[in-house]
């Protein structure tokens, strides 16, 4: 676009004003920030504040975990430090059972270390750096378990189940009915043919990004029997509903504060966050 090149219609390119007509400004300190763009900000340690209350336990303590693994921390080391916290700091303190179900599992996140895994090379073969472990279970020395079940082969207690099927198939009224179930401690219609263990009435969270309280799922609960006054959730109008969402400390302070026996998400994807690995369990 500048002198000598020629325009498609045949006219030559001409400077108004030629670049010797004026000196080059020396560039100062805001053309530098500018070309060096935003400085990243320091990492700040996390530290678990004096006072942790009712409803930001589990997730603080879930922190607390990643920063200690980040640290290097083996696993005995990090569990004995958020027991002594969870003593010292939670208002009430999390049960042993409590500190098993809904904090130690994230011991198993993948997190990331500060400092990332490190190998120097001899004689062609990798050697890793002291205290980069590369231990791993041998498998005829794991401790088989029987899985908990709420209905026997089909849905297990304290993990994730999914229902999968075409649009209006019905996904929603089996829902509808289990969480009926669990709230009332009754066997649910659309089951009866599977072994269903009854049990106490128990809390259930209900979340749909599909259906509304008045219009539908208060009514479909109400026809399956629930108790709906052990049915919580938060309305799809509510701007709340937008931090519904998996891995999300307000999710987390909700299971945290209402302890339900089953938490329902209707559709799944409508909770999945855009930077989330669907392939991690925790």
């Amino acid at each position: 676009m500048a002198p000598p090149s020629v325009h498609a219609n045949g006219d030559k390119y001409e400077w108004e004003q030629g670049p010797g007509e004026f000196e080059i400004t020396q560039a100062d300190s805001r053309v530098i920030k500018f070309l060096l763009g935003p400085m990243p900000e320091r990492k700040q340690e996390f530290t678990a504040p004096e006072t942790i209350p009712e409803g930001e336990r589990t997730s603080t303590m879930v922190r607390l975990i990643g920063s200690l693994k980040s640290k290097g921390l083996d696993d005995a080391a990090i569990r004995a430090a958020v027991q002594a916290e969870n003593d010292r700091k939670c208002v009430p303190p999390l049960t042993d059972q409590e500190l098993e179900k809904t904090v130690f599992p994230a011991l198993t996140r993948g997190w990331k270390a500060e400092r990332p895994y490190k190998a120097v090379c001899d004689r062609g073969s990798f050697r890793p750096l002291k205290n980069n472990s590369l231990d791993m279970e041998i498998m005829d020395s794991v401790e088989e378990k029987e899985p908990a079940w709420l209905i026997q082969d089909y849905i297990p207690l304290y993990q994730i189940s999914s229902l999968a099927g075409d649009g209006g198939s019905g996904k929603t009224t089996i829902w509808c009915a289990l969480a009926a179930a669990v709230s009332a401690g009754k066997v649910p219609f659309i089951l009866d043919d599977f072994p269903f263990e009854p049990f106490e009435p128990q809390r259930v969270m209900f979340f749909s990004a599909e259906d509304s309280f008045e219009y539908t799922l208060k009514r479909r609960l109400r026809k399956n029997g629930a108790n709906l006054s052990n049915i919580y959730s938060i309305d799809i109008a509510d701007d709340r509903f937008q931090d519904v969402k998996f891995n999300s400390p307000f999710l987390e302070q909700l299971l945290d504060k209402y302890r339900p026996a089953l938490c329902v998400f209707d559709p799944i994807q409508a909770f999945v966050p855009p930077d989330i690995r669907m392939g991690d369990r925790i």
